[in-house]
């Protein structure tokens, strides 16, 4: 059945949702003064060439303790396709998600409570063959909900501008001579390494990020008193898979070090990037699914 779309109303499905599992509301004595937080996205800016993903991370800031957030994102769907959200570990309570049609919503609990600047989520995007500026803000309702009130104390919003670039783009014109492509590939090549570096960033965080949730997945089925029947086996996939990753980032960042223009074989070191950037991605995906078998298997102990 589909939730009715009003106002207030995901945000007071996602508390109630909260209130469920906590238990209790802490009340906030009456002279507590009133928080504030923010949304951001990260990077703020950027360029992707088309069929190229990137990765747009939502930040929440706060400077009072926070169990709920509800995010609404607007995107030009004839420059990105949606592909995928990725969840932070200090947001565990996945209430909904989805994407697709230029628009895309994430509800999340916090438990404990968090403050500070956290990772609410990621959101992963590919660039159609459309050159320009697409623009991702927020849009619609976006709440952030106080531990202390249970009421929403968003203060302000900003989103991110990325300039897509078709492969026409990104490559001299043909019929031009040696010389002029290797000027046209020095007068750029800051920029094209500017993006090799964000794009091995990027990746290396993704890694950290699965990381992360399997290190505290363990940690957590490890205090538990209980025994999942496949438990090691499922360790093992992740630990392999890791590993593969992480290998595959080293590649990645290793032949983005090596590529220049005033090599004669520049062609071959972009085309070594571009080879490698795909295994990476092959590679954190089945990380990614690893990870995500580790986690469903730990909850099904608690179900």
């Amino acid at each position: 059945m589909k939730l009715p779309d009003q106002p207030g109303y995901r945000l007071s499905t996602l508390i109630a949702a909260l209130l469920a599992v906590i238990g209790l509301v802490i009340l906030a004595a009456a002279s507590a003064s009133a928080g504030s937080a923010t949304l951001s996205l990260a990077p703020a800016s950027g360029t992707v060439a088309e069929g190229r993903n990137i990765s747009v991370s939502i930040y929440v800031s706060t400077d009072e303790p926070i169990n709920a957030a509800a995010v609404n994102l607007s995107y030009p769907d004839n420059m990105l396709s949606f592909v995928e959200i990725t969840n932070s570990p200090a947001f565990g309570i996945v209430a909904s998600s989805s994407g697709g049609g230029g628009t895309v919503s994430i509800d999340r609990g916090a438990l404990p409570a968090v403050s500070g600047r956290q990772l609410l989520a990621t959101v992963t995007f590919k660039a159609k063959d459309t050159p320009g500026k697409a623009v991702i803000g927020f849009t619609g309702e976006n709440n952030v909900v106080s531990a202390h009130t249970s009421k929403s104390i968003l203060s302000s919003t900003s989103g991110a501008t990325y300039n897509i670039m078709t492969l026409d783009e990104t490559r001299p014109a043909a019929g031009i001579s040696e010389e002029a492509k290797l000027r046209a590939c020095q007068n750029r090549e800051t920029t094209i390494k500017n993006i090799m570096a964000r794009i091995v960033d990027r990746t290396q965080k993704q890694a950290n990020l699965y990381s992360t949730i399997s290190e505290r997945t363990e940690k957590f089925y490890a205090d538990q008193n209980r025994n999942l029947v496949g438990y090691d086996e499922l360790v093992s996939d992740v630990n392999i898979t890791k590993d593969a990753a992480q290998s595959a980032v080293v590649n990645l960042k290793a032949s983005a070090q090596q590529f220049t223009c005033d090599s004669d074989n520049r062609r071959e070191l972009a085309q070594t990037f571009n080879d490698n950037l795909d295994k990476v991605i092959e590679a954190l995906q089945a990380y990614r699914q690893a990870v995500k078998s580790l986690v469903a298997g730990v909850r099904s102990i608690h179900e």
